[in-house]
């Protein structure tokens, strides 16, 4: 790194720059006025250039000055983020900030939550429910669950489950005279859409082979956790991960009326910064997510 003018020199000039003034600089920095002209002087000299012009009652910057100063705004902001986050971070290194859809959060994570805690009473998890993705630095999260291929630069990405898309409904939709009893009956009941991923029913019955139903009617929810939770309550059926409503299934709160999955090569990845590999929290997290996975797939093929 280059040979950089004094901190403090960087400081008064900056506090000067946003004040146009030496004396409320002064108050700020808690330093004499003297002492801000002072400093300011010395980064003058450093630099070879005036950054203010001096008139009788005010400060006005030069062209120099107004180009350096946003620079040091800008700089000077940075660090006390990242210094007040290290701190947080410092004072809550039991706390795990974790991103998930809300679909995954309610049908997926919340039903094991108590298991969690019981492997991890030290972890306190801080769960945010989007279904956007999560911008790890400005977003302050700490690890992500993600649906997509996988590849996502500057993360780690570990494989979950194949995020396979079945169609589900309510046990009471499979009896009386309008039974579910082939895809193509689904142009007597309602088809429930998410706004997350609009055309799935359009690529559903693509796969299915079935051309009498129009993909586009039907009621239309916020995310896939709405629209699951309208096909509970006997309102239509709904698309879902098969992995993610695997619990209702058992229950029998939910039934598959047709076992033809959506074709598509997604899968759910448990996903954190490259940088926090080695975190001890991110891999608590990690580890517990993928044997929970793996315990579903073993309960699954003992079927």
């Amino acid at each position: 790194m280059g040979r950089l003018p004094p901190l403090a020199s960087l400081k008064a000039f900056e506090a000067a720059a946003r004040h146009l003034s030496f004396t409320r600089a002064a108050e700020e920095l808690h330093v004499t006025q003297a002492a801000v002209s002072h400093q300011v002087k010395s980064l003058e000299d450093f630099l070879g250039q005036s950054m203010f012009v001096r008139l009788t009652r005010a400060l006005q910057l030069t062209p120099a000055g107004e180009a350096y100063a946003p620079v040091l705004k800008d700089a000077f902001e940075a660090i006390e983020l990242a210094t007040r986050r290290l701190m947080e971070d410092q004072d809550r290194q039991g706390v795990l900030n974790v991103s998930v859809s809300p679909t995954f959060l309610s049908r997926w994570l919340i039903p094991r939550l108590s298991d969690w805690q019981e492997a991890h009473p030290g972890i306190e998890l801080r769960l945010a429910s989007t279904p956007k993705l999560a911008d790890f630095v400005r977003d302050g999260v700490d690890v992500a669950i993600r649906h997509g291929r996988g590849v996502w630069p500057g993360l780690a990405a570990h494989r979950l489950f194949q995020a396979q898309s079945v169609p589900v409904a309510s046990p009471e939709l499979l009896k009386g005279p309008l039974a579910l009893k082939k895809p193509e009956d689904l142009a007597r009941h309602t088809l429930l859409h998410d706004q997350v991923e609009p055309d799935n029913w359009r690529i559903w019955l693509t796969a299915a082979g079935v051309a009498d139903v129009a993909p586009e009617r039907g009621m239309r929810f916020g995310t896939g956790a709405e629209a699951l939770e309208a096909a509970l309550a006997g309102a239509g059926i709904a698309l879902a991960r098969r992995a993610v409503i695997r619990r209702d299934i058992e229950a029998g709160r939910l039934v598959i009326p047709f076992e033809v999955p959506m074709p598509k090569d997604f899968a759910f990845y448990v996903v954190f910064p490259e940088g926090s590999a080695k975190s001890p929290k991110v891999k608590a997290f990690r580890d517990w997510a993928m044997d929970q996975a793996q315990a579903d797939r073993e309960a699954e093929e003992k079927e």
